[in-house]
């Protein structure tokens, strides 16, 4: 609204620094179901947050065609949970977690495993690449698809999900889906959309946003599939 209806925010919703919320309490709550059900095929994105010390491995699941019930009518959408976390140290335990839900969910293809690439990640999805699963190696601060209207992976993904709440997408009720609200972004002085670093954040709030970026991670763009050429 800011960007093509010239509307200015509040200064009660823009800090010092120029950023405001992309997501707000009203919208996570509407986005709220209690009952998500999958469809016999199941299509799966899986996004996951590699943690390292004290922050948390954290798994996000979408599902494009799952069956909710949103204010007593059930309905076919597109819908999210968190699945699990962890705080092992060994990271190299997330090698075997991503095996294990490639078995548990048959439907699920490596390519639509989007992983953080960035720090102790790498090391991850490094194996799973020598193991012949190719995952989806996401480095947040790459360049975008779309460099014209954002700064980097990580702002086109999160404004990937907070526009895909506005259509409809569905969040399994848990109130960890609450770090969204401290999420911010602004409008550089390029014109293009920045979310506020990570580490700005973590000083900010405390902690590490990680089932958000977990979720985030399913709307990163996927590189394009190996082509089999014969000369």
């Amino acid at each position: 609204d800011i960007l093509y209806e010239c509307k200015f925010p509040t200064e009660l919703e823009m800090d010092e620094r120029g950023y405001r919320p992309l997501f707000t309490y009203e919208m996570i709550e509407s986005a709220f179901v209690d009952h998500i059900e999958l469809d016999k095929k199941p299509k799966l994105e899986l996004g996951g947050d590699i943690g390292a010390g004290g922050d948390s491995n954290a798994y996000s699941i979408k599902s494009r065609n799952a069956w909710v019930t949103d204010k007593g009518e059930r309905k076919q959408c597109e819908a999210m949970w968190i699945d699990d976390y962890n705080q092992v140290k060994d990271t190299m335990s997330n090698v075997t977690k991503v095996e294990d839900y490639l078995e548990k969910y048959p439907s699920l293809e490596a390519r639509d495993i989007s992983l953080d690439d960035t720090g102790v990640g790498k090391g991850v999805t490094d194996r799973l690449h020598e193991k012949g699963k190719n995952v989806n190696a996401v480095t947040l601060g790459a360049k975008p698809v779309n460099t014209m209207r954002f700064v980097n992976v990580r702002a086109e993904a999160y404004w990937g999900f907070a526009e895909w709440l506005k259509a409809g997408g569905r969040l399994k009720r848990d109130a960890r889906w609450l770090q969204l609200t401290e999420v911010k972004y602004k409008v550089n002085t390029d014109r293009v959309i920045q979310i506020e670093p990570k580490s700005e954040l973590i000083k900010r709030t405390g902690k590490s946003p990680d089932f958000a970026d977990s979720g985030m991670l399913t709307f990163a763009a996927k590189a394009p599939e190996p082509r089999l050429e014969f000369i």
